[in-house]
């Protein structure tokens, strides 16, 4: 049977002889087979992306694999394991890398990727799961500085500005490695670092989810250390990690909370929106988890007058994570 592979079981070992399971409870990070039944032209997923990170264009009848996720995206949907599949039962896309659940809600105007479950994939006669071939979590036994990349909200700039300050602190001499803690698995992001200089990089995929919505503490702070720990592993100057959505979002708050990261005294990046956001971002970072960031960054920054009003508000240095790349790193590496 041929079938696309998308970048949510990048690194399951798929046996060559696809056997199915076709009924029985769901568990988030379970791999199955699905069909696309419903690829409307106007569908907000239009494509996977594979292991590689390049786009495979879905097209009704394709047959996939993908892995059963929850999705928290406050723009854009909510989506959730389904409890129990059956053969024939319709679920949906949930992102561009493949994963799929059931859609609970979305924004006005998103056209929905409909699948057929397929099966459930088994190895040695039990179901496959992501988490079987999830990173090992290792002794840190180096010292490194760890920066940690957060936002007000969503596309508040946290992507690019860790990409950027991988490469302006490589530009230096410096080794770099980098993840990200949290949200749904994707290669895209991670491959960002990459392009910029980051000698290694692991994702929430690695950790063995294949999205953090909806984990314990217990499990967001093992997967800090499955993507913390292999990264500490190549003796690096710098980690850097990014953690998905806005500072309020619920397992953001937990990983600020975390005791466990807290151990590493990670310095904080905050990216904003605007210089509201920043102002209050400051204030919850500050208030509720007793966190002052070294420096704001983001879309809110990448003007004079926004920087200008930025740091007005906040009292805290602004710098475009782009066109003042550099700096970012010199300013970093100053202030550590």
């Amino acid at each position: 049977m041929k079938f696309k592979v998308p970048a949510v079981v990048k690194n399951v070992e798929i046996p060559e002889k696809i056997e199915l399971k076709e009924e029985a409870d769901c568990k988030k990070g379970d791999v199955v087979l699905v069909k696309v039944v419903k690829q409307p032209e106007d569908a907000f997923l239009k494509y996977v992306r594979t292991p590689e990170n390049e786009k495979v264009f879905l097209k009704k009848g394709y047959v996939v694999l993908s892995a059963l996720s929850d999705r928290y995206a406050a723009r854009l949907l909510n989506g959730a394991v389904p409890k129990h599949l059956k053969k024939g039962d319709i679920i949906d896309l949930l992102q561009q890398g493949g994963e799929s659940g059931i859609i609970k809600s979305t924004r006005s105007g998103f056209v929905k990727t409909k699948l057929e479950f397929l099966g459930f994939v088994l190895r040695n006669m039990k179901k496959m799961n992501i988490m079987d071939f999830a990173l090992p979590i290792k002794e840190v036994k180096n010292k490194m500085n760890l920066i940690i990349v957060v936002g007000v909200n969503m596309e508040a700039g946290k992507t690019t500005t860790t990409a950027e300050l991988c490469g302006g602190l490589m530009k230096k001499g410096q080794k770099v490695c980098a993840g990200k803690l949290t949200g749904i698995g994707s290669v895209y992001d991670i491959g960002e670092y990459v392009k910029k200089g980051a000698s290694k990089v692991y994702g929430i995929l690695d950790a063995g989810y294949p999205s953090s919505a909806g984990l314990s503490m217990k499990e967001l702070d093992e997967a800090f250390m499955r993507i913390f720990s292999n990264l500490a592993a190549e003796k690096p100057d710098f980690v850097i990690l990014e953690i998905a959505d806005g500072i309020l979002q619920r397992e953001t708050a937990m990983l600020l909370e975390s005791e466990v990261v807290k151990k590493y005294k990670p310095k904080y990046i905050l990216s904003c929106y605007d210089a509201l956001g920043a102002y209050g971002g400051k204030l919850v970072m500050k208030e509720r988890f007793g966190i002052t960031p070294v420096l704001i960054t983001g879309m809110g920054t990448i003007t004079d007058l926004g920087r200008k009003e930025v740091e007005g508000i906040t009292k805290i240095k602004a710098l475009d994570p782009v066109l003042q790349s550099d700096g970012m790193a010199e300013f970093i590496l100053n202030k550590l």
